[in-house]
């Protein structure tokens, strides 16, 4: 993937000085980089580096096929994500982010090597199940008034639903298609973390992630709903720092216990 391309999907707002560690962060179904400027904001305070991935067919991105599969999805971050090995990485996946992120780590991982933790937020492990179904416009629109996040004179709003419901119906198809007959384990640390307030998905339900690692697990609950962290980025913050405390960097490699893994030296990729 070249430069450009690259820039295409991958976003830097605030880039610390000195920063020895990065979060990389992929969005939730119809979501795009630009929701997490406040995380992103919040994780520069504590000197971690933030990249958000900008899903095509949204925003400056909006005349872009989009990616109508999880798999599809993975692929091209995955590619997008190719030698941003300079730094340890954690992954955040909100919502329909992160089933994209649990299948590129599952397929690409052994080439994410410096990729050595996983935060799954808003969102309970793949289906052992899948849909075909089509999402009309209008379970769309009740889908996105039962999470919240979005105004509700925005949803009435023809002009901005024929921006918005495109990627929504595209993403939400994509997440019911999606499925795993059996968990396929991941070598790293997983922490989910849900809203105690959020409609969508329970603790009960997110704790089945502890079945879909062979290292530790942790729960979270935090007050809010399906976007609790909208307004208290900082609390997402820290979990993301204790989670990064968290990781065993020699596993997600696939090297014997007790190697130090190594990182490149050089600066990193330009966006």
């Amino acid at each position: 993937m070249n430069g450009p391309e690259r820039r295409r999907w991958l976003r830097r707002f605030d880039e610390p000085e000195h920063a020895r560690s990065r979060v990389i962060v992929l969005p939730h179904a119809g979501g795009s980089a630009s929701y997490y400027r406040e995380l992103s904001r919040a994780l520069r305070g504590a000197g971690v580096e933030c990249l958000a991935v900008q899903y095509p067919g949204r925003q400056d991105r909006f005349g872009e096929e989009m990616a109508s599969t999880i798999e599809a999805y993975g692929d091209r971050i995955a590619e997008a994500l190719s030698g941003w090995d300079d730094k340890p990485a954690l992954l955040l996946g909100h919502s329909m982010g992160a089933l994209i992120a649990y299948d590129m780590l599952q397929r690409h991982g052994s080439g994410l090597g410096f990729i050595d933790g996983f935060v799954a937020s808003a969102h309970p492990p793949p289906r052992s199940g899948s849909s075909h179904e089509s999402m009309s416009e209008e379970r769309v629109r009740d889908y996105l008034r039962r999470l919240g996040g979005l105004d509700e004179k925005l949803l009435d709003d023809p002009a901005v639903m024929e921006i918005v419901l495109p990627a929504m119906k595209n993403d939400l198809e994509a997440v019911l298609a999606y499925r795993r007959t059996a968990p396929a384990k991941l070598d790293m640390p997983i922490t989910a973390v849900v809203g105690l307030q959020d409609p969508h998905v329970q603790a009960e339900a997110a704790a089945g992630w502890e079945d879909w690692t062979r290292d530790s697990f942790e729960l979270v609950s935090l007050p809010g709903g399906h976007f609790y962290f909208a307004d208290a980025p900082e609390e997402l913050c820290g979990v993301l720092l204790r989670a990064a405390r968290r990781r065993k960097p020699a596993a997600a490699a696939g090297q014997p216990p007790g190697t130090v893994r190594e990182y490149s030296t050089r600066r990193g990729l330009e966006l």
